[in-house]
């Protein structure tokens, strides 16, 4: 029955007066199920922000590589127009210089200015389509070679300019 030599069982490790065995256990399937809860919601919160961020990290890399496009584009169409204006100039050329001078010279003036302003509104966007194109692609380059985990910093001047030349070199060979 009871050993007068036993040793009583400490006061934290006694059950409280109220709770028997079954309902401590009960207490304890309980607080692992609400613990089990908070951890799935927590591992599902942070899968909906982990796709979040590779989603934005997509929209701002689409967007930013689509940006010289958009400017190459604008240089594009107007280029069509510089393609039309420049057969309208060729036909104010040939009648001013083989027809009537006072009548074809400022049609043909006036039409040599518009080529010019369509002329620059085709090679500037050009222009700058190509170097955010080259931008993009120092900065692809740096990212590829940063350590991983890390943002690399922004490309410096003379970094653009290398890899400009560079591949000035390997397109010119």
């Amino acid at each position: 029955m009871l050993d007068p030599a036993a040793r009583p069982v400490p006061q934290d490790r006694q059950l409280p007066p109220h709770q028997s065995k079954r309902e401590r256990v009960v207490d304890h399937v309980a607080a692992i199920s609400a613990d089990l809860r908070e951890f799935v919601e927590l591992r599902i919160a942070l899968a909906k922000a982990e796709v979040k961020e590779k989603v934005d990290d997509v929209k701002a890399n689409a967007q930013k590589q689509a940006r010289p496009f958009v400017f190459m584009a604008i240089g594009a169409f107007v280029g069509l127009y510089l393609i039309g204006f420049t057969f309208a100039l060729l036909a104010a050329g040939f009648a001013w210089i083989f027809g009537s001078h006072e009548v074809f010279a400022p049609t043909f003036f006036g039409i040599l200015v518009a080529w010019f302003v369509l002329l620059l509104g085709t090679v500037i966007p050009l222009f700058i389509g190509k170097r955010m194109m080259d931008r993009n692609e120092v900065e692809a380059t740096l990212k590829a070679d940063a350590p991983s985990g890390e943002e690399p910093a922004p490309p410096t001047r003379a970094e653009i300019q290398d890899q400009e030349r560079t591949h000035a070199q390997r397109s010119a060979v």
